[in-house]
């Protein structure tokens, strides 16, 4: 029996792509130290999902928490800090995790067929430093896992879970996103 799995929710959204892009798009952007030679709107715009404009994209995106939390017993989340990453060929993402956040997303506004995937590392990887396996093609042996992107596409996953892509080989588009505990910053009305 697997102990101590770690959720990983994959949801697909219907909303029009080419509007939500459109949107993006005038919001300033600027080189991040997270990824190679792309340009992120993180820093500039604290919160681009509050954008009266994106209430809708905002409101699909807290049905999908709700439903991870639902899944996953966690306490009510709400989106604390949004922005959006255009990778073109040749840009990376370097290997990180979302500090001071309980829920990370990453909703992909556009994505090519040449766009790689996302690779999540597994967390246990540092303790089983003795473990030495026949076959890696397990869920016990894998040391990471990809997950390739579609347009429209949101996934959420622990923000302790470190996660990378490779050197793109198309280009994508994602809005990525924070959260906490709700109980901590909205009072109940």
């Amino acid at each position: 029996m697997p102990l101590f799995p770690t959720p990983v929710g994959a949801y697909e959204i219907d909303i029009d792509l080419e509007f939500v892009y459109e949107k993006l798009v005038e919001y300033k952007t600027a080189p991040h130290f997270l990824l190679e030679d792309s340009h992120s709107s993180f820093g500039q715009d604290s919160n681009i999902l509050n954008d009266p404009d994106l209430a809708s994209l905002r409101s699909e995106l807290l049905k999908c928490i709700k439903d991870y939390t639902d899944t996953t017993c966690l306490q009510e989340l709400e989106i604390t800090g949004s922005w959006y990453n255009e990778m073109k060929i040749g840009d990376k993402v370097t290997l990180h995790r979302h500090e001071g956040s309980v829920l990370s997303g990453a909703f992909y506004v556009k994505v090519d067929e040449n766009s790689v995937p996302i690779r999540f590392h597994n967390p246990l990887k540092p303790y089983k430093m003795n473990d030495l396996y026949e076959n890696f093609n397990s869920q016990y042996a894998s040391t990471a896992v990809q997950i390739a992107p579609q347009s429209g596409s949101l996934l959420l996953f622990p923000s302790w879970l470190e996660h990378q892509t490779d050197s793109e080989m198309g280009e994508r588009c994602v809005i990525s996103f924070n959260t906490l505990y709700k109980s901590m910053f909205f009072s109940e009305s």
